[in-house]
């Protein structure tokens, strides 16, 4: 089993122990590197993300990571077929955020490779080099995810809760973010702003300041998107009482700010 690692299924859940019967505390979709640090036995290990979030993962959803994805599916899902056209067999459907690497550009496809040597062709469209974005745009992406339902740490378009809709935007404009809510706003890349200097992209956080309970992204003037318990991922519209939803504070990175993390171990 190699030390670094990527995702070879389409949606992994990270445990809290070697058990299904324990918490899920996070997912990785296809093609994300993990580095394994520590194997537990013939059916589990010990992973950190780059997102230095770790946890218990399946052996056998890991593969090498020597090859690096080059493209990040950018819709909701992407149908990969076995041949360039849409009447073409399925071969698997990718949540956004999936890795991949791209192989072959005919007409309006791509080819695509990923962990665990299969290839197929999506629509070139379908696809981002996550280059150049800057993360203004993630609430705009972010409602294509609107309607998605809520899981406890779901990262993905099957179901995602709070933290993993702002990490997963801001991956997809090329930022890695911290997991979870309070580690998202202790981040030192990112600066205190006052709620009247709310921009699109700039993270909201709620609960109190002894404690993060929920996250979000400032959309527009008047509304914040985010993924909440029982709706899923919803537009919502800031009130007159801003106590009635506990609100704190809210972040904005700085422009000096490294976009990514130094991939070490962590922990939850």
């Amino acid at each position: 089993m190699p030390s670094l690692a990527r995702i070879n299924r389409p949606v992994v859940d990270v445990w809290k122990t070697s058990s299904r019967d324990s918490e899920r505390i996070s997912q990785r979709v296809l093609g994300q590197p993990m580095s394994i640090t520590e194997i537990i036995d013939d059916r589990w290990c010990i992973a950190t993300g780059d997102d230095n979030y770790t946890g218990y993962v399946e052996r056998r959803f890991l593969t090498d990571g020597a090859v690096s994805p080059d493209a990040m599916i950018c819709v909701p899902f992407a149908s990969v077929r076995q041949s360039p056209e849409r009447s073409a067999q399925l071969v698997v459907r990718l949540s956004i955020g999936s890795c991949v690497t791209r192989l072959e550009n005919q007409g309006q496809w791509t080819q695509i490779g990923f962990p665990g040597g299969e290839t197929g062709w999506v629509m070139t469209v379908q696809l981002t080099d996550s280059h150049g974005l800057n993360y203004t745009h993630a609430p705009q992406r972010a409602m294509s995810l609107f309607g998605t339902p809520y899981l406890w740490g779901g990262s993905s378009a099957y179901g995602i809760d709070c933290s993993g809709l702002t990490q997963l935007m801001y991956r997809l404009c090329g930022v890695i973010l911290l997991r979870d809510a309070h580690l998202q706003r202790d981040d030192s890349r990112f600066d205190h702003i006052t709620f009247d200097a709310l921009e699109p992209g700039d993270l909201v956080f709620f609960g109190t300041p002894d404690k993060v309970t929920h996250v979000g992204m400032h959309h527009s003037p008047g509304k914040y998107i985010h993924s909440t318990g029982g709706s899923g991922v919803i537009l919502s519209e800031w009130p007159e009482d801003m106590a009635t939803i506990s609100y704190i504070d809210a972040r904005r990175m700085h422009p000096d700010a490294h976009v990514t993390l130094e991939c070490e171990t962590g922990s939850r």
